[in-house]
């Protein structure tokens, strides 16, 4: 075995989604009781497991900031488990923009009241487990009539979105949580995106 060579990853390719398609996803996921999700994932490009670790308490609203240390996923046996980030440069630190700063502070008023969790069950404070937020989601888009967006398309336009704005690939490697920039070109950064 010692010398069989491993294949290499495929990682398909995800396109962004478009700023019409997002207004869109907006627009229907404004009275769903998970009405953050989508701010959220665009404005912060979390992945979906970080996302469903999200607590209260890695948010500061005094310093306006995320921090991003430990992921809600699925193994390989069905059973989902809270365990640490990614790699370790997925433990980061996210930077809080004004008009999420506001959605935030009013979701965790209203819907999410008393909740530990950002986004919880129903009808308990426990995590969604990972392929129900992929089915909420699935129907946000059918909602929308929207094709070939996933939770994950979230993150691609998140990355894209910087490097429109002239953001330094740097800086978008520790937004995202990446360690090699070369991921990250090859298949987060969407050029044909639809602006």
């Amino acid at each position: 075995c010692a010398k069989v060579t491993t294949p290499k990853r495929d990682y398909s390719s995800k396109r962004a989604a478009t700023d019409k398609e997002i207004g869109e996803l907006l627009d229907v996921s404004k009275n769903h009781r998970l009405s953050i999700l989508v701010p959220l994932l665009v404005y912060t490009g979390l992945r979906r497991g970080e996302v469903l670790a999200l607590t209260w308490d890695d948010i500061d609203f005094t310093k306006e900031t995320i921090t991003v240390g430990k992921s809600y996923t699925q193994g390989c046996d069905g059973i989902a488990r809270l365990g640490d980030a990614k790699s370790r440069c997925s433990k980061r630190v996210l930077p809080i923009v004004s008009e999420l700063l506001c959605k935030l502070k009013l979701y965790r008023a209203t819907i999410a009241k008393g909740r530990q969790y950002v986004l919880s069950q129903a009808k308990t404070d426990k995590q969604i487990y990972p392929g129900t937020l992929n089915r909420i989601f699935k129907c946000l888009c059918d909602k929308a009539g929207i094709q070939g967006v996933s939770l994950h398309s979230l993150r691609h336009t998140f990355a894209t979105k910087l490097q429109e704005l002239g953001t330094p690939d740097g800086s978008i490697i520790r937004l995202t949580g990446h360690a090699d920039g070369r991921v990250l070109e090859h298949y987060y950064i969407d050029r044909h995106r639809d602006t």
